[in-house]
């Protein structure tokens, strides 16, 4: 089925006009930056605590005329990259932070109007977290001061988040900052 507007009864010099109108109030598509800490699986495994389902669910799915384009970043302690085309589930960004730019000088953040964010950290490693010493540890991978700025600037402009952890800490290093920053 084809779902292209058909506008060849308009007259040549509005339809410009009009397409740039309905594309600025009637964008369906949305754009969701999935964020996980590395602890969560991006592929489907009976011990696996993942969120794969939910990424093929969204990207196979449509609300009315709204349909959903979604990648993922993986917060590592690697250096920030790009994987071009990503097989099923795997993530875009790799090494990804909220500040993060691709090389041609945009934030990653600017190319989506949500982010979804799964934090893990602390975790196991850290036996029992007890206090803000393990959340921001250096291990934990926490969300910076930067990375804080620019997500806040973003959410001010455009941007919609949703931040989840699980149970005590998990996931405060990562989500946590960023729920304490928008009060």
């Amino acid at each position: 089925m084809n779902h292209e507007l058909d506008l060849h009864h308009v007259v040549d010099y509005a339809r410009p006009v009009l397409v740039d109108y309905l594309k600025k109030y009637f964008h369906t598509h949305v754009r969701i930056l999935v964020v996980i800490d590395t602890e969560i699986s991006l592929s489907p495994g009976p011990n696996a605590f993942g969120i794969e389902r939910v990424i093929r669910l969204m990207r196979e799915s449509s609300v009315g005329c709204m349909h959903f384009h979604v990648d993922v970043g993986l917060r590592d302690s690697s250096a920030f990259s790009v994987v071009a085309a990503p097989s099923g589930t795997n993530a875009k960004y790799l090494g990804f932070r909220f500040d993060s730019e691709l090389p041609d000088g945009s934030r990653v953040m600017d190319h989506y109007d949500e982010v979804w964010c799964f934090g893990f950290k602390p975790h196991a490693g850290f036996v029992h977290p007890t206090n803000d010493a393990d959340i921001t540890a250096a291990a934990a991978l926490a969300t910076s001061d930067a990375e804080l700025a620019v997500l806040t600037t973003w959410m001010n402009n455009k941007g919609g988040v949703f931040a989840t952890g699980d149970h005590d800490f998990v996931g405060a290093s990562m989500c946590g900052r960023i729920l304490a920053s928008v009060r």
